[in-house]
């Protein structure tokens, strides 16, 4: 069982030892190192979680330009003179389109193409258009 002596004997040896393989104002910069590298990956982390905030409101705000402008168009303004007066951001109005196309789009794509297979009820007597099978066939 070490004692508290022993223990600081021990650690004043080992920073000896370090002070002859590390010279002082290289672990001072190594430290130095240490401090910046963890404010980067701090600023890092609000700028990503801020740039999140950002990327939501300006998709917010654009959808908001969207539907006033159309609201506007739809109640007669006139999609030329809006533009003249700086009220028609073609940007914004670009991106909210695209969205809502996107939207619209994954809507009414089918999930999945599985082909149906007629049952005997939707034949109505009509005729295929298939040859039969060869195994269907008689000789």
């Amino acid at each position: 069982m070490a004692t508290s002596k022993s223990k600081a004997t021990s650690s004043s040896v080992l920073d000896a030892y370090r002070q002859q393989i590390i010279p002082s104002d290289t672990e001072q910069k190594i430290a130095d190192l240490a401090a910046a590298v963890a404010t980067y990956e701090s600023n890092k982390a609000d700028r990503t979680a801020q740039e999140r905030a950002l990327a939501r409101r300006q998709t917010e705000d654009e959808d908001a330009v969207f539907d006033a402008y159309e609201l506007a168009k739809t109640h007669g303004a006139k999609a030329s003179i809006l533009s003249e007066i700086g009220l028609k951001p073609e940007g914004a109005l670009v991106a909210a389109r695209g969205r809502r196309k996107q939207i619209s789009d994954a809507e009414t794509t089918p999930k999945a193409d599985v082909p149906t297979t007629a049952g005997p009820s939707d034949d109505l007597g009509t005729q295929s258009s298939q040859p039969p099978a060869p195994d269907a066939v008689s000789a």
